[in-house]
């Protein structure tokens, strides 16, 4: 059988309805995953340690009578003394962002700190990074901090041992 002009132009049509429609809704799909899926981003937080320091590290956010987080380059710069504790008025922010580790030395001098991609890995010298809120409970304010580990897999190891501390924390 031949078809008439018509008919060939009626199913190549229809075939090419078919493959645009397929593209937009995959085009769609692509774009609700990526507005639902993913998180909002946040601003950066630079944190400087002082060098040589090993332990657990808390940041307090959004205490009263603290003073807020300084920004400069659009991060927030976070000093961590060598108590491992700090508190900022400052709100915890959620989201991604790209935050950056330092060993401060008493010259100034900054060494760039690698995440550990994984808690018992050997690479890198952050790990165990959590971020907790508790809320409000009577006569208490909410509370809410990021704590994480400076140092290498095996310190890690051993200040997980001494689980008192952590409670500390």
């Amino acid at each position: 059988m031949t078809k008439t002009l018509l008919q060939v132009l009626t199913d190549e049509g229809t075939t090419l309805v078919r493959r645009l429609r397929r593209v937009l809704a995959g085009i769609g799909c692509i774009a609700l995953f990526m507005s639902q899926g993913c998180d909002h981003w946040r601003r950066p937080e630079v944190v400087s340690i002082p060098s040589g320091y090993v332990g657990w590290v808390r940041i307090n956010y959004g205490v009263k009578g603290e003073p807020p987080l300084q920004v400069q380059r659009r991060a927030y710069q976070i000093v961590v003394p060598q108590s491992g504790r700090i508190a900022t008025s400052s709100p915890m922010t959620s989201g991604l962002a790209h935050d950056e580790y330092y060993y401060v030395d008493e010259r100034g001098q900054r060494k760039l700190l690698k995440v550990a991609p994984a808690v018992d890995s050997p690479d890198g010298n952050i790990r165990a990074t959590h971020y907790f809120t508790i809320p409000k409970l009577e006569n208490q304010q909410a509370r809410q901090f990021r704590v994480f580990f400076v140092g290498t897999a095996a310190d890690y190891q051993q200040a997980r041992k001494d689980q008192d501390y952590l409670l500390s924390l």
